[in-house]
């Protein structure tokens, strides 16, 4: 199923050449990658290295608990910023000579192999000026404990007027996955929306996106299963659509059920995984 909002507006910029630099909070590093082998040479090796360079330890490591994967290129820049929850997001702009389009798939195959789950989703974007862009975006996704995950999300654009690949990578919380991740609900809204009762056979799968959205799969759920939620969200007092298909590819995007207060849309349907559900605050 088709997500509503399938990158972040912060994601978004580097196709516009949007810089993060104005926020006040933002740290810039930028390194060729000759100097940061001079670099990584004459600085004490501590516990755990960077792929990209000692000197980014911290601004990689410490934020996000573990390296990303490393593909070779002519020099970088590496953006310290905040997501839409002022949480910390760790954007990489890189520079190549070579076509960019074959350096994206060579990097979610370099992901796939350092054991993240990588998916590439077609997406497009209007703009008033200039009309509708098409664009290709990856996400790579990669639990590194019983409670986070990483998630990167790369694509082709600009930065400083310059062509490159950006990589937006970012931590999220993973919630209990033999439960509805109520927790993780609570945490966006303040509380809990309608969810179907677990039949004990239910699997989970939730995450909060860098978005500002829950993203949350039901696995082994019956054929029934999404007109059975949407009776339920009705019952509950939010008012649900017919179904939605996107209108240029004609890809399924389920329903759409608005609360009574305004504050919450929540996108569902079934799909080859199993229901699933995308959350967002909006008020």
């Amino acid at each position: 199923m088709k997500r509503l909002l399938s990158i972040s507006f912060l994601a978004l910029s580097i196709l516009f050449g949007v810089s993060c630099q104005k926020n006040n909070d933002t740290s810039i590093i930028s390194e060729s990658l000759t100097t940061s082998s001079e670099n990584e040479e004459s600085t004490s090796t501590p516990i755990q290295n960077s792929k990209w360079g000692q000197e980014y330890n911290e601004i990689i490591i410490s934020t996000l608990g573990e390296d990303i994967p490393y593909i070779e290129c002519n020099n970088f820049e590496i953006v310290l910023t905040k997501d839409d929850y002022q949480d910390d997001m760790v954007v990489f702009y890189l520079y190549f000579d070579d076509n960019l389009e074959s350096k994206l798939e060579e990097y979610s195959q370099i992901a796939t192999l350092e054991g993240y789950i990588v998916e590439k989703v077609e997406n497009s974007y209007f703009d008033p000026v200039e009309g509708y862009y098409s664009y290709e975006v990856y996400y790579a996704d990669k639990q590194i404990s019983s409670s986070l995950g990483i998630e990167m999300q790369f694509l082709i654009g600009s930065y400083k007027n310059k062509d490159c690949v950006g990589i937006f990578a970012y931590n999220y919380v993973i919630d209990e996955v033999n439960a509805w991740p109520t927790n993780l609900v609570v945490s966006l809204l303040g509380y809990d929306v309608p969810h179907l009762e677990d039949t004990g056979e239910y699997n989970y799968y939730a995450k909060i996106n860098a978005e500002g959205y829950i993203d949350i799969i039901i696995y082994n759920v019956q054929a029934n299963a999404e007109d059975e939620y949407c009776a339920l969200l009705e019952a509950n007092g939010y008012v649900v659509t017919e179904e939605q298909y996107d209108p240029d590819t004609g890809e399924y995007m389920g329903r759409y059920a608005y609360a009574e207060n305004g504050e919450v849309v929540i996108q569902f349907g079934l799909s080859q995984y199993g229901l699933e559900i995308y959350i967002y605050k909006i008020a």
